[in-house]
């Protein structure tokens, strides 16, 4: 599985920190990665897993593989963020 890893630009902190903020209220994880999706029509989401810089590949891959299962996704990304985004 191809992972489609990009970094986060700073001009998406406030989006990516809200999504943050709402899995962690809501207990929304996904092998315990925040995550956004956006439906992309009737055939499913568009999965966004939101990772720290450096999380390996292997956990990155996981993550996915557990999100295919669970939810209907057409397409995902993975979004390294820096590490502090996640403890705010």
């Amino acid at each position: 599985m191809k992972l489609n890893k990009r970094i986060a630009s700073q001009d998406e902190h406030g989006r990516i920190a809200n999504i943050i903020k709402w899995c962690k209220r809501h207990n929304q994880t996904i092998n315990g990665f925040p995550y956004g999706d956006d439906l992309v029509g009737s055939d499913g989401i568009h999965l966004e897993l939101l990772v720290p810089q450096g999380t390996s590949p292997e956990k990155c891959t996981d993550a996915l593989v557990q999100g295919y299962s669970e939810r209907d996704v057409v397409t995902h990304a993975v979004i390294e963020c820096p590490a502090d985004w996640f403890n705010a």
